[in-house]
C-alpha cells in the first residue's frame, strides 16, 4: 500500500532518498530536498508497505501537475493530469523483486485517469512498467 509520507516518517523517508541520486548525498543535501518537496503542494512523497512486511520497502516522489491539455493534445476536454515521477528507490534486499512496480499499480490505481511520466533518469523504467500494466490489463480483457 501506498502510504502519503510528505510530512512524516522523515527518517525513513531521507534513507530511501539516499538510494535514488548515483552520487554519494550528504544528510544535509538530503534534508533540502525533502524540504523542497515539503514546501511545493504538487509534490508528494510516498512510502510503501505490503501486506507481508512492517517496514517500508519502497518510495516515489512525485509532482502532479494540472492544467497541461496543450501538452497532451486535450484542451478541448477536461484538464488532464500529469504525474511526473521525481524518483523512486527500494530497499537493496527487495530490488528485482517487483516492488518499483507494485509501487507503479498502486499509483496507477490511486490516479487512474493520470497521464504517469518519468525524469529523465527513471523513464525508460516508467515505460517499462506502463507497458506491462498494458499488457496485464489487455490479458484481463480476453479472459
Amino acid at each position: 500500500m501506498l502510504v502519503r509520507s510528505k510530512n512524516k516518517n522523515e527518517k525513513i523517508v531521507l534513507g530511501l532518498l539516499s538510494y535514488t541520486s548515483t552520487e554519494a548525498a550528504s544528510s544535509e543535501e538530503l534534508r533540502e530536498l525533502l524540504k523542497r518537496y515539503c514546501e511545493k503542494d504538487s509534490y508528494e512523497i510516498f512510502l510503501y508497505k505490503d501486506n507481508q512486511h512492517d517496514n517500508f520497502l519502497g518510495l516515489l516522489a512525485i509532482e502532479c501537475l494540472q492544467g497541461a491539455n496543450d501538452l497532451v493534445g486535450q484542451s478541448d476536454q477536461k484538464e488532464q493530469e500529469i504525474i511526473y515521477i521525481h524518483r523512486v528507490a527500494v530497499i537493496p534486499s527487495f530490488r528485482n523483486e517487483g516492488v518499483g512496480y507494485q509501487m507503479f499499480k498502486e499509483l496507477r490505481s490511486a490516479f487512474p485517469l493520470a497521464q504517469i511520466l518519468g525524469s529523465m533518469e527513471i523513464a525508460d523504467i516508467v515505460s517499462k512498467w506502463q507497458s506491462r500494466f498494458q499488457s496485464e490489463i489487455q490479458q484481463k480483457d480476453h479472459q
